[in-house]
């Protein structure tokens, strides 16, 4: 049987001292609202939803807007966005990406082991087997290719209050 959608983690720079809650933070204030007063966690996952929203716009996919992930603690992670995308559309991104060579550099570069980082998916050829972390490569390099769209695109979220 084959899968209609594939889940993955985009990676996004999350809330913890970020662009986007600085964004938030500054609209806060601007907006003269109580902080006390904010339901950050809805906030943020309406936030997510318009970055999934603006994210389609701009390079024409079809990702959908599962949850946002936050962890417990953030010394070893931050936030992310679990999406959805249909697998035709992956499969058409996947073979635009893994035959620059530009991108196979980056990734190469990007997945191996250094100090601080031991890689359990070492190179293209070990990504390969494991779709969702592919994904997670691939929107990473669409993001840096495309001068941190993530952070440069203006993001119209509504503030949501407890």
């Amino acid at each position: 049987m084959r899968r209609n959608t594939i889940e993955f983690a985009l990676e996004f720079g999350g809330f913890y001292n970020s662009h986007h809650s600085d964004r938030i933070d500054n609209d806060i204030e601007n907006f003269d609202i109580d902080w006390e007063e904010v339901d950050f966690n809805k906030t943020h996952t309406n936030y997510c939803k318009e970055l999934v929203s603006k994210i389609n716009n701009e390079f024409d996919y079809s990702l959908e807007f599962v949850e946002m992930e936050s962890p417990r603690e953030y010394n070893f992670r931050t936030d992310e966005i679990i999406a959805n995308i249909p697998y035709k559309e992956f499969t058409k991104i996947k073979e635009e990406y893994i035959n620059n060579d530009y991108f196979i550099d980056w990734i190469n570069e990007e997945s191996k082991s250094r100090d601080g980082f031991s890689s359990f998916y070492s190179g293209l050829d070990a990504i390969l087997k494991e779709d969702s972390i592919l994904l997670r490569y691939l929107f990473r390099y669409i993001n840096e290719d495309n001068d941190d769209f993530w952070v440069s695109t203006d993001i119209e979220y509504e503030l949501e209050m407890l």
